[in-house]
């Protein structure tokens, strides 16, 4: 069960390729982290205006690492850094 809906959001995007569509009029929507102390979170002004930016924002700062670089094998949350 997601506590909150950000974390419903989250979960939906990584989990289910779930890609939220608007409608126009709500350029206004705004993304939060899911992590409460985090500076993104929903106690923050700060916000993402899209699902994608949260989902990189979150699997590079939040979730475990998993990819090691093969040259100083330090650890990322994304393949790609």
């Amino acid at each position: 069960v997601a506590s909150n809906a950000c974390v419903l959001g989250l979960h939906k995007s990584q989990v289910h390729n779930f890609r939220t569509q608007h409608k126009k009029g709500t350029e206004n929507v705004h993304y939060h982290c899911p992590v409460s102390d985090c500076y993104f979170s929903l106690q923050s002004e700060r916000h993402f205006k899209n699902i994608d930016t949260l989902r990189t924002h979150y699997m590079k700062l939040h979730s475990e690492k998993k990819f090691p670089c093969k040259k100083c094998n330090k650890i990322f949350g994304l393949e790609r850094d």
